[in-house]
């Protein structure tokens, strides 16, 4: 049995990012975004249509989906390589949100987009589409 240290991680990173440069092809990545954004507006619909505060703001749903897609794009430029994660975790450890959110629900939606994100970002579609139904369901037996 082979046992790694951490310097050969690092080193294995670094071979991975000079030989992996083209890891997705260009139908990889606008599948992976275009199911982001089918699911992406399937959370904007259920989130217009079960909302029960005082404002609705369209731009907050807008972002649903958009949180979807970056965080796919993200998830596709991290995933495989440690060096390029930790420096996105390091970048990333910058931002402040200073926006409170004053339904609880609204984090909830918040999450739900975060986490189709990150399943389409490395492939896993029906986890993304069964999550998403099941959150549905949830969702309006709930409401």
């Amino acid at each position: 049995m082979e046992q790694l240290n951490f310097n050969d991680v690092f080193s294995k990173s670094f071979i991975a990012m000079h030989n992996g440069m083209e890891r997705f092809s260009a139908i990889e990545i606008l599948i992976n975004l275009s199911v982001s954004f089918l699911l992406g507006l399937f959370v904007f619909y259920v989130y217009r249509k079960t909302f029960q505060g005082v404002l609705y703001q369209r731009s907050f749903n807008v972002s649903l989906v958009t949180i979807a897609m970056i965080i796919t794009l993200i998830i596709m430029t991290i995933s495989g390589n440690l060096i390029l994660s930790l420096g996105m975790v390091g970048a990333l450890s910058i931002v402040r949100f200073r926006t409170p959110i004053k339904d609880p629900l609204d984090l909830v939606f918040i999450f739900w987009a975060i986490t189709i994100g990150i399943a389409n970002g490395v492939g896993y579609f029906n986890l993304s589409i069964i999550g998403s139904i099941f959150m549905t369901l949830a969702i309006l037996i709930m409401t």
